[in-house]
Order: C-alpha cells, then structure tokens, then sequence
C-alpha cells in the first residue's frame, strides 16, 4: 500500500460515523422539481471537434477538410455517414456517443453548449490579430486554459474553483447540515 491510498483509506474510515447522519437527512429531502448541472471536464483528453459535428454536406466539407480529410484517409474527419444525427438536422454526435443521442432527441434532458471558451470578450479574429481586445494570460498555453475554466476566472489566476464558490453562495439556503454539493444517485 502506498502512502496516498493509506491516507485515502484513513480519510474514509474518519467519515464512516457521519455517513448514516447524512445519508438520513439526504433521504428526507423534497426532490420534486429538482435539476441538476453536470460538468464533465476532461483535462484536455478529448478531441472535441469529433464530439458534435456538422452533417449537412457543405458544413461537413469544411469539418472534413480542416481536420485534414477522412480518417480513411489517414485525417481526423469521422466519415459523415457514421455520425449520429441530431434532432434539428445540422449536426451529428461521434458514433461512440449512441447514449448521448438518445439523450437529446429521445428523452430530451441534454442540451449542448458550443463554441464556449475562455475569453474575456466576444472576440474576432481581426480584433485579436490587431490585440485591440483584451484577452486572457497565456491564451494558448493548455494548462493555464484549464486553470481558467475550473476557477471561471479569465482574467487572472483564482485560488478557489468556480463549484466550490457556488456551493458557498447557496449553503445558506440549505436547511440541513448537508452540503448542497453532495447528492445522491439512483441509478
């Protein structure tokens, strides 16, 4: 056992007397009408510009050409007809997000944020190339681009992440001793 797990496993083990406490209080909450922001952040390791892809042919040109041709053909593109087609008809999930689909054309209960980025402004391309706009530091360094994003700082480098903010903002709300970050799943 290495050091971290010994701690991980000595953290647990510290908790184990409140869990029933708040378990107990997380079962007698009123979920009725209750939604929920998920975020997943993958730390860089996704190629999202094969994630959500235009299917209309013109579009799906430009997709294919700027990701250097088909994959067939040793590009990036994803072949047009293996996208999963989108409720509306312009764009198409990967091939491998069938659930994600079902998600949004079936159940409804995904939407799609795009073109979202770390900007202190609307920014074009003419505004940046004559720095006329002011932009974030290190704009495409990839680590500093990811601090931005989990501390919803832009502008400078923020000691605390965006979620753990929000959660103090609404813990006053809450009327139990559960954090309003911790829920419960039922799968």
């Amino acid at each position: 056992m290495n050091r971290r797990r010994f701690l991980q496993s000595t953290a647990a083990l510290g908790a184990m007397p409140l869990l029933p406490r708040f378990l107990g209080e997380a079962h007698a909450a009123d979920v009725s009408g209750y939604k929920a922001l998920v975020v997943i952040f993958l730390f860089g390791g996704n190629d999202s510009q094969n994630m959500i892809v235009p299917i209309t042919t013109p579009e799906y040109n430009a997709y294919s050409s700027a990701r250097g041709g088909p994959a067939e053909a040793n590009g990036l593109a994803l072949p047009q007809a293996s996208l999963l087609p989108l409720a509306g008809g312009a764009y198409g999930l990967h091939p491998a997000m069938t659930g994600l689909a079902q998600m949004y054309n079936s159940d409804q209960k995904l939407a799609v944020v795009a073109n979202a980025g770390v900007l202190l402004a609307p920014t074009t391309l003419a505004q940046y190339q004559a720095k006329s706009v002011a932009l974030p530091p290190a704009l495409f360094s990839h680590s500093d681009m990811q601090s931005h994003w989990q501390t919803l700082r832009p502008d400078l480098p923020a000691d605390t992440g965006w979620g753990g903010r929000l959660a103090d903002v609404f813990r006053f709300g809450t009327t139990g001793s559960v954090p309003p970050s911790i829920s419960r799943i039922t799968i």
